[in-house]
């Protein structure tokens, strides 16, 4: 991780620990010419890809200023509500709770005896 600071020349490493750490890039304009572009030509696979499409989406709402408004401002909200650990915890909790062939119990109506 401490090379992607040399080699996109941007962005910055900081570690949890000896082994743990994380890349940071602040500055809009190289994650729009640097860093998107790096990780499209170069594909992310499995759960993270879905991240980073909801990556872009925000960086492509940003682009056009509509996180400036509160539509938009809420619209990056849910999606970030998606992203990462969150995605994952929505997968296992709905497998968990509907079986293969099984309705969602959320949305089983209530009988009324009469």
């Amino acid at each position: 991780m401490r090379s992607f600071e040399i080699y996109f020349g941007c962005g910055s490493y900081s570690s949890y620990t000896n082994d743990a750490g994380y890349f940071r890039v602040r500055n809009f304009k190289d994650i729009l010419e640097k860093i998107i572009p790096f990780f499209t030509k170069h594909n992310i696979r499995g759960v993270k890809a879905q991240d980073f499409q909801d990556f872009c989406r925000v960086v492509e709402l940003m682009k056009a200023k509509k996180h400036l408004t509160t539509s938009g401002l809420a619209l990056i909200l849910e999606i970030k509500v998606g992203m990462n650990k969150n995605r994952l915890d929505k997968a296992v909790s709905s497998s968990l709770s509907r079986p293969e062939g099984k309705k969602n119990l959320n949305t089983i109506e209530p009988r009324v005896q009469s």
